[in-house]
């Protein structure tokens, strides 16, 4: 049976799912004292999510006092904002190289495309372009192209690969063995935090580059098992199918909106609390409001 097309635009659904739930948060830690969900006055530039950009930020802006910003994580937002403004443009590029290809030369071309498209992005990184948060670059998908390509290239290659008989050898491998993709992820993030400081944001222009290389590298090696193979055999698998799980991924972008500034207030001042404690509070605080803030707001609308 097939399914009716939606009732609104791809880019409608985006704006409903991303700003209500934004505004949300923003309106409460404006009305609560002693929150700060806006710096500077620059309401408008907080509400669009323009505010970690040059034209919205102003020299009082939320990034310049980033860590006591109440939602100083939604710089990754205005990211994602723009990514979804430059998806069709990247849509109708994609579907000229595909129109009367096999699946197989599609598949090859669009993850071509995807490569440059990164490895431009990176080379901006290596080459000095300014990729701070008040940056264009910094501040929009630009300085982000290799994490949304490493996405978006598993999602062609899942495509294409679907049904073959004899699929690539990496993926017979991740068939056989999912947790494997899981033990190099952790072995990435160890020796990332053996080598660098505790925050990414505190290091060299050299060290933010492998930071960033290193981070879409474990993302990706996190998703290879839930992408290819079986999805009931392996450890892996079985964790990422439990209800429990499943539920908090439901939930999971009230989570994003709402952890950074419970997290703040528990740890904050000379009598905050230690890391346990912290995490163990935001985490008992942070998805009850997330839950509600899914079922009473975000799933309705």
């Amino acid at each position: 049976m097939v399914r009716p097309p939606p009732r609104c635009s791809s880019a409608k659904r985006r704006l409903l799912r991303i700003y209500p739930a934004y505004w949300l948060v923003l309106t409460v830690l404006v009305i609560v004292p002693g929150q700060t969900g806006i710096y500077g006055g620059q309401s408008l530039a907080h509400l669009g999510l323009l505010h970690t950009l040059p034209a919205g930020a102003g020299d009082a802006g939320c990034v310049n006092q980033f860590f006591d910003c109440g939602l100083a994580q939604t710089w990754s937002l205005s990211v994602e904002v723009t990514f979804y403004a430059l998806l069709p443009l990247y849509v109708l590029v994609a579907a000229r190289l595909a129109r009367g290809r096999k699946v197989g030369e599609w598949m090859r071309a669009e993850l071509l495309l995807l490569g440059g498209l990164a490895a431009a992005s990176i080379a901006a990184r290596a080459l000095g372009v300014d990729v701070g948060p008040r940056s264009w670059a910094g501040g929009t998908v630009i300085s982000f192209v290799f994490w949304f390509a490493l996405g978006m290239g598993l999602a062609v290659a899942s495509v294409a690969l679907d049904g073959r008989e004899r699929p690539p050898a990496v993926v017979r491998m991740i068939t056989r063995q999912p947790g494997l993709p899981w033990l190099l992820a952790l072995g990435v993030y160890l020796v990332l935090s053996l080598r660098l400081p505790s925050s990414p944001f505190l290091v060299d222009r050299g060290d933010q580059l492998v930071v960033h290389l290193a981070f879409g590298l474990i993302a990706a090696l996190l998703m290879l098992p839930a992408i290819f193979g079986d999805s009931s055999a392996g450890l892996p698998r079985r964790l990422l199918r439990h209800p429990l799980v499943a539920w908090l991924g439901l939930i999971s972008y009230g989570i994003f909106l709402w952890h950074y500034a419970i997290a703040l207030e528990l740890g904050s001042g000379g009598d905050g609390l230690g890391f346990w404690p912290v995490l163990a509070g935001t985490l008992a605080l942070t998805i009850p409001i997330a839950a509600l803030s899914y079922y009473a707001l975000e799933r309705p609308i």
